[in-house]
This record gives C-alpha cells, sequence and structure tokens, in this order.
C-alpha cells in the first residue's frame, strides 16, 4: 500500500543540510546518504506502523541503515508527514520542540 509522502519545509532543509555536509567530507557520500535516505522513505511507505512512537504515541522514527541519521514522521490516514531528518546525537529537546 502505497501512502502520499509530504515533507515539511524544515525536514527538507534537514536534508539538505546532512547532504551537503556528507558531500563536503567525501565526493560521493552526499550521493550515499541521499540513497540510504530514499531506502528508508521507501520503508517508511512501504510499512509506516513498523517503527517505535517517539513522541505521544503520534511521531514514529526509523534509522537510517548506514548513517547516523534518523526520519521522524507522522502518519496520517492515507498520508505520511516528514517531519524531520536528524542526526541521532541530536538534543531530544530539539526535536520536542521542533516536533510541536
Amino acid at each position: 500500500m502505497g501512502f502520499e509522502v509530504v515533507f515539511h519545509p524544515e525536514a527538507t532543509i534537514d536534508l539538505a543540510e546532512a547532504l551537503i555536509w556528507y558531500e563536503s567530507k567525501s565526493t560521493g557520500l552526499g550521493q550515499r546518504f541521499l540513497l540510504n535516505f530514499d531506502e528508508a522513505i521507501r520503508k517508511i511507505n512501504t510499512h509506516p506502523d513498523r517503527y517505535g512512537f517517539i513522541i505521544a504515541k503520534l511521531v514514529r522514527r526509523c534509522v537510517l541503515k548506514k548513517f547516523p541519521y534518523a526520519v521522524h514522521y507522522l502518519r496520517k490516514e492515507n498520508c505520511i508527514h516528514i517531519l524531520g531528518v536528524y542526526h541521532i546525537k541530536r538534543s531530544n529537546a530539539f526535536k520536542r520542540k521542533r516536533l510541536r
């Protein structure tokens, strides 16, 4: 079952910043990060209820397979809302404030 995937504007910025950072470290690393991110989005779209809740049984988190990042998302009926793409060491206070 496929869902419509909607990116919050700040999630798009998160993704771009991570991609630029990885690419600045090594040519091609940003592309590998993006491929890994795309794989996570496909998994979320296929099985949105597979991943655990992190906030009030609303927001879920899918950790990327080969990078220390997680996609935070919310499922509403037939739509997946991508709320943020965070480094897993990012402050929980920052995430909570942003995800309100």
